[in-house]
């Protein structure tokens, strides 16, 4: 075999092994792949029993841990190494259909066959790292799952009804603005703002029309903001909720890289706060309680002369004890302090019980907005509102 053909075959591994990676963190941005593709049930119809090897490895597991220290124990471990080498000869297999071009439709399916020798491979491969009995994605997979989040949405936003209509009367706020006189060398012809313009030609000139009197809409640069998601990870978080707050920074965190926007910190909160390093944000697990005040305070800190514009991701009131509400809206009241800043409060509820708190944390920020969205929105909403920073 070639070297070439060898690099071929493990890029088509290593290209399954970054869908499934996808699968596994959310299968909806997978199920749009359009292959030509032969379902893994069909790819090894005739050979794989898949049902029978699995549980008789998964029954023989558990008769060995009463068998141990007996006579037993020496036959039945045969039995199993039986089992499992046969599983690993029908993987091998498998993997020699997708080296070959002949990727399964569904990459979950596969998982489910060879959970073991799958695990193996990715780990091979820098996409899991363990740490005792538990499994992580790496940076290298949270870095293919951003980028895979953020082309699904990009190529659903315009398709996403109401949303349009829905930011254009709120997320503007989040960004300080100013119009102001067109000046070819300064803007860009989609700064003009048409309607300010049509208006100041009539007031200037007495004419309809965009002649010499154009207005630019001019964004606060960037520069001066530090741009930070709040990510509660409560108990209640558990599920959607979480998973869609994830998706959601993951996509904002590619497109302000590509934007040359390196001001972004994440941080995940429940009765305590941390900072997402990379690779950090797609292992997230719900657990704890809700502490806001903490959340709103690091953001406060994180600024250091910046201007700072947060995303406040959470599902309902803070749970901690002491007074947690008014805690809250103290913090956001000192955050409404600094130079510049601003508040989006995203609630992933639409419980009115809630609305009252939200309403009075909001009010302590001059730039502040609040939502209350359904989870699979909410990648939507932040997309589109960061697409409009320049």
């Amino acid at each position: 075999m070639t070297c070439s053909r060898r690099l071929e075959e493990r890029y088509r591994i290593q290209s399954f092994l970054e869908n499934l990676c996808v699968s596994l963190f959310d299968e909806e941005l997978t199920k749009k792949l359009k292959k030509e593709s032969l379902k893994v049930r069909e790819l090894v119809k005739d050979k794989v029993e898949k049902a029978s090897i699995n549980k008789s490895i998964y029954y023989l597991t558990k008769e060995m841990e009463k068998l141990e220290g007996t006579e037993e124990y020496e036959k039945a471990f045969s039995i199993f190494r039986a089992c499992s080498n046969k599983r690993r000869e029908l993987w091998e297999e498998v993997k020699s259909y997708i080296a070959s071009g002949i990727e399964p439709e569904n990459p979950i399916e596969v998982y489910d066959s060879f959970r073991k020798e799958v695990i193996d491979e990715m780990e091979t491969f820098g996409l899991i790292r363990r740490e005792g009995n538990r499994i992580f994605f790496t940076k290298k997979a949270e870095r293919i799952i951003a980028k895979r989040a953020l082309k699904f949405i990009l190529e659903r936003l315009d398709k996403s009804d109401g949303l349009d209509e829905f930011l254009s009367g709120n997320s503007n706020s989040l960004f300080p603005e100013r119009i102001i006189e067109f000046d070819e060398f300064l803007h860009t012809f989609d700064m003009i703002d048409i309607q300010e313009s049509l208006i100041n030609e009539i007031r200037v000139s007495g004419k309809v029309g965009l002649e010499d009197n154009l207005l630019a809409r001019e964004y606060e640069k960037t520069g001066k903001a530090v741009f930070i998601i709040l990510i509660d990870t409560s108990d209640s978080m558990k599920g959607e909720k979480l998973k869609a707050a994830v998706r959601a920074a993951l996509a904002s965190k590619i497109l302000l890289e590509k934007k040359n926007i390196r001001n972004f910190k994440i941080f995940a909160f429940n009765h305590s706060v941390r900072e997402m390093k990379d690779g950090d944000i797609v292992n997230l697990r719900a657990r704890g309680r809700t502490d806001i005040s903490k959340a709103l305070m690091k953001a406060v800190n994180v600024a250091k002369g910046m201007s700072p514009k947060v995303f406040l991701i959470t599902d309902g009131e803070p749970t901690c004890p002491n007074d947690p509400v008014k805690k809250a809206i103290d913090a956001a009241e000192m955050l409404g302090k600094v130079e510049g800043s601003s508040l989006a409060l995203i609630m992933l509820s639409k419980d009115k019980k809630y609305d009252e708190f939200c309403e009075r944390i909001t009010r302590k920020v001059k730039n502040s907005i609040f939502m209350k969205l359904n989870p699979e929105d909410l990648s939507f909403v932040l997309v589109k509102t960061f697409t409009q920073l320049r």
